[in-house]
Order: structure tokens, then C-alpha cells, then sequence
């Protein structure tokens, strides 16, 4: 198999390097890699395939949240009740909505900090959409679409269960 390189107008040399799969499409990607010769082209492809081994995020970018999550739930469906299930589709859908547009890698603590300082008059939703989020973020990390989980240090409001009444004799 011949390799393929391109002379370019600057003088260096490229080719591309496929390195997995697009998350979303299913379509390869290609990392196009540039050297001023022919052995530097492999140096640096060797670098990337070496960067990939490794499981450095190289192939991953703008995965939306709103996408992922709801890939997330839909994997879940099956091994969750009914209740449970409605339970983080509204923590998402109804909770989440200002972190749909954002990409999975830009969300920061700051940000899911904010989403529970919204609903702090509801500390048990609070709760609820942290523990979303932390699972979501989490099955991201061994993904690898983020390198850290955003909800680790958030702070949440002190939940109080309501006394319960015994019944009457």
C-alpha cells in the first residue's frame, strides 16, 4: 500500500492520519498531519497514534450535551422503572436546558453550579439533577469525551425530609 503525501505550496509535506470514528455520524476522522519531510510526517503520525493509545482526547470534539445526554438516558432505559426513568428525563429536559447547546468538553463546575442556585428553593431537585449530571459526566469520562467531571465540588442546598406522621392506633 502506497503512502500518500501532499508537497504543499509552503514546501511541507501532508497526509492524513484516521484515528477512530466520528460520536455522532459513524464517519472516520482524519487528522491531517504536516512535516517539512517525509520522516517528520512520520514522527508526528507515530506521535498522534501514540497520543490515541495512550487515550488522550484527540478524536472527540463539540459533542453537545443535550445530544449525549439523551444518549445516555436512551442506554439507561432499559435497566431503569419507569419512575426512575421519567425522573432523569425531566432532570434533563426540563432542568438542564441551559446546557444543551454548550459542548460536553466547555461545561464547568461554574456552570452546573448555577443550574442548581436556580432551583435552590427545591433542594430535593437539586439533588436530583447533580446526581444526573454526575452520572452523565461520568460515563463521559470513560467515554472519553471529557477529561474531568464537572460536578465534583459543587455545593448543594441541605435537604430535609419531612417528618413522617405515625399512623393512629
Amino acid at each position: 500500500m502506497a503512502k500518500r503525501y501532499k508537497k504543499r505550496k509552503d514546501g511541507r509535506y501532508a497526509t492524513n492520519v484516521t484515528v477512530g470514528r466520528d460520536y455522532v455520524t459513524g464517519d472516520p476522522i482524519k487528522i491531517t498531519v504536516y512535516g517539512k519531510s517525509i520522516e517528520e510526517i512520520e514522527n508526528n503520525k507515530a506521535l498522534i497514534k501514540s497520543d490515541y493509545l495512550k487515550g488522550n482526547n484527540i478524536i472527540t470534539k463539540n459533542v453537545k450535551f443535550l445530544h449525549y445526554a439523551n444518549q445516555w438516558l436512551e442506554s439507561k432505559k432499559p435497566f431503569l422503572a419507569n419512575k426512575t426513568y421519567q425522573m432523569y428525563d425531566s432532570a434533563i429536559h426540563v432542568y438542564c436546558k441551559p446546557l444543551f447547546s454548550l459542548d460536553m468538553k466547555r461545561i464547568i463546575r461554574f456552570d452546573i453550579q448555577n443550574l442548581i442556585n436556580m432551583n435552590l428553593d427545591k433542594p430535593r431537585t437539586c439533588i436530583k439533577i447533580h446526581n444526573t449530571l454526575h452520572q452523565i459526566f461520568e460515563i463521559a469520562l470513560i467515554d472519553n469525551i471529557v477529561n474531568r467531571n464537572p460536578c465534583k465540588g459543587v455545593q448543594l442546598p441541605q435537604y430535609k425530609s419531612k417528618t413522617k406522621r405515625p399512623l393512629t392506633h
